[in-house]
């Protein structure tokens, strides 16, 4: 390429020895630059070259050959670099390569997140090495990096499906992890920590670890919740996949060393209660918890959270129950052109249908709606309807809504409301065993299928108290 060398061309005007353009009224008595035919063809050349070297031919009725040319040559760039089996790290989670890198390829690439920490790699504190940096470039260390792999286009990247075979526990019980995967290779290792207790807490006392895959894609693994005699209040253990976002589930850990003697807390499942003759019993129940919304991309459809489940309690053609909190709505994103925010759901109502006259089996001591999750500043997490306070804690609150996965976090999901309260005293007034039938639901599930993920409800339970 030349700078213009026409005898009026103005010297140093872009810097010492870099002559320029100048107009009529720019030097007194001199004319305007002269426009040569030499600088003119060198102009032409060098933009030809860039199109015709990005194999096309010129077309003097297309405006946009250069553009093509240069999308065509950063695209050639790219797939140097990130080529197909390529990988590359970035310290930051929400990072995903396929939407960072549509500017280079005009279209979304396929990439695989690693599932566990690379081989060679003693500790979460020690240098990756030579990794390219997909955010910084600069060094990472492995408790801050995600490491993604470029597929061919089109390809299937794996599943992960995460579960317990438990929502709550008590202490001397064990509970057991499963996941179940797709897309990966017999004895492939996807990293899992613990966080929300302390190791001594647990058996084998670790909190992180690796599942290697079988040839069916699962694993599992399994813990015994001590039994330490201690007061310590309840307890949320919360196991999910180091490197694998919003792959996680929750249990509660119960405090058993605390509870009063006569009183027994029931947990999800069905239940029966015998009553001896005149006795009086007290049942506190409480419905669990709504999920929380997620928010997705459209085309999705959904990312609701589940409701929570009812607490019901029947004696012949009595019923009474606690109701479940309502779930929180998805979210979902068009980039801008539209998108929909998710709304809050409301909490439990509670339903009796009993005899409640004077001489009836059953009184009402507490009826309590349960809380509504309000929506909240679009920059904070929109929290699910508050727990119902327990003598066992605070534990049936409504899962909390996904921040949006918009611009601004727009397209945000709502949280779930929490369960209602139904405190009732029991009074057997015949000369038989009664036997009362109690079913607990599940809590309510925070949408996780895609996207941004809402957390789960709390969980459901009644508290018996004989005397």
């Amino acid at each position: 390429m030349k700078r213009i060398d026409t005898i009026n061309a103005r010297q140093d005007i872009n810097g010492q020895g870099k002559a320029g353009f100048h107009a009529n009224d720019d030097l007194p008595g001199q004319d305007a630059t002269y426009v040569s035919p030499s600088w003119l063809n060198a102009m032409q050349e060098e933009v030809a070259n860039v199109i015709e070297k990005s194999d096309m031919q010129l077309d003097g009725q297309d405006n946009t050959q250069l553009y093509q040319a240069i999308r065509f040559q950063l695209k050639t760039l790219a797939n140097a670099i990130y080529h197909v089996g390529s990988w590359h790290g970035s310290n930051n989670p929400e990072y995903n390569p396929s939407e960072a890198l549509m500017p280079f390829f005009g279209y979304e690439t396929t990439w695989i997140l690693w599932p566990y920490l690379p081989k060679g790699v003693a500790t979460n504190n020690e240098a990756l090495g030579a990794i390219s940096g997909l955010s910084t470039g600069s060094a990472f260390r492995a408790a801050s990096t995600r490491i993604w792999q470029r597929l061919a286009d089109g390809a299937t990247g794996p599943t992960y499906q995460l579960s317990s075979d438990k929502d709550t526990v008590n202490e001397g019980e064990q509970i057991m992890f499963t996941l179940q995967t797709t897309g990966l290779a017999a004895g492939t290792p996807v990293d899992w920590i613990i966080t929300g207790i302390e190791a001594d807490d647990i058996l084998p006392s670790t909190l992180s670890g690796q599942f290697l895959l079988d040839h069916m894609g699962k694993a599992t693994v399994s813990f015994d919740v001590k039994a330490d005699n201690k007061t310590e209040g309840n307890q949320t253990l919360v196991f999910k996949l180091a490197y694998i976002q919003g792959k996680q589930c929750s249990v509660l850990i119960m405090d058993t060393s605390k509870y009063p003697e006569g009183q027994t807390t029931y947990y999800e499942g069905t239940h029966t209660i015998e009553v001896q003759p005149e006795q009086i019993i007290t049942l506190d129940m409480y419905g669990a918890g709504g999920g929380g919304g997620g928010s997705v991309y459209t085309p999705g459809y959904g990312a609701d959270g589940t409701d929570g489940g009812n607490v019901s309690l029947t004696y012949l053609t009595n019923e009474l129950v606690a109701g479940g909190g309502k779930k929180g709505t998805g979210g979902r994103w068009g980039n801008g052109s539209h998108y929909f925010n998710g709304e809050a759901g409301v909490g439990g109502e509670n339903t009796i249908a009993a005899d409640l006259y004077l001489d009836s089996n059953f009184e009402i001591l507490i009826n309590q709606k349960g809380n509504d999750a309000v929506i909240g500043s679009r920059w904070e997490t929109q929290k699910g309807g508050a727990a119902l306070p327990s003598s066992i804690g605070a534990i049936n609150g409504g899962g909390d809504g996904a921040t949006g996965v918009g611009d601004e976090r727009w397209s945000y999901g709502g949280g779930g409301g929490s369960g209602g309260r139904l405190k009732i005293k029991f009074t057997n007034t015949t000369e038989e065993v009664v036997t009362l039938n109690l079913v607990v639901g599940t809590k309510g599930q925070g949408w996780k299928n895609g996207g941004k993920s809402g957390t789960d409800g709390g969980i459901g339970f009644a508290i018996v108290s004989t005397s």
